[in-house]
């Protein structure tokens, strides 16, 4: 049975803007962002500049459409990997699998996404942020996260430290493993989660 031919302008439509999201990657890691213009990107995916227009409004959209494809991977992907039955180890899982996200994206890329181009780093509407909510709260639940914190207090303080690793591996041109570095960082961090033990009482 013949495909519809709206089904077939859907997949049309969907392989050029993916043509055109690898182009600007390929630029954007060759020029820089600010060198990379809009008509050697089209140029690249062999699309006109009007298609490019019809897919993505501006070229900082191309910036945006990294988070949602680092959403829909976390989502599809990384949230079904994480199955350690302790909270603390799924975290660390997430955060493996958040340094090979942006290892893959390459320095110049997470160059610009550093540069406070894209408010989504603090929305927490986003499915990334939303994950990492749930392993914390489920960390709390089980006991091995401290309780007396908000999650949100930790999810922010587990990304500051996280985005401040990947910073440095940004300003070092990626001469470390990144992966390896985040999994040492917050090996070293999570412990300063764990709930305090309670205070003695007053010896008389």
């Amino acid at each position: 049975m013949p495909r519809p031919r709206t089904g077939k302008r859907k997949l049309q439509a969907a392989g050029t803007r993916a043509r055109i999201y690898d182009a600007a990657i390929r630029e954007i890691e060759r020029h820089g962002f600010e060198n990379a213009t809009i008509g050697g990107i089209c140029k690249a995916a062999g699309v006109s500049v009007g298609a490019f227009y019809t897919h993505f409004p501006s070229k900082a959209d191309i910036i945006h459409e990294i988070f949602r494809k680092g959403d829909r991977h976390f989502e599809e992907v990384v949230a079904r990997q994480l199955a350690d039955p302790r909270a603390t180890a799924r975290i660390l899982g997430f955060f493996r699998h958040y340094a090979s996200f942006n290892a893959g994206s390459g320095i110049e890329f997470v160059r610009v996404l550093y540069r406070g181009l894209s408010p989504q780093f603090s929305d927490r509407s986003r499915f990334m942020i939303r994950l990492l909510r749930r392993l914390v709260e489920e960390g709390q639940a089980a006991g091995e996260l401290d309780a007396t914190r908000t999650a949100d207090e930790i999810v922010d303080d587990l990304f500051l430290v996280a985005r401040g690793r990947i910073f440095d591996w940004c300003v070092r041109e990626g001469e470390y493993d990144l992966v390896a570095a985040m999994d040492r960082t917050m090996s070293l961090l999570l412990p300063a989660f764990a709930p305090k033990p309670p205070k003695a009482p007053p010896q008389s």
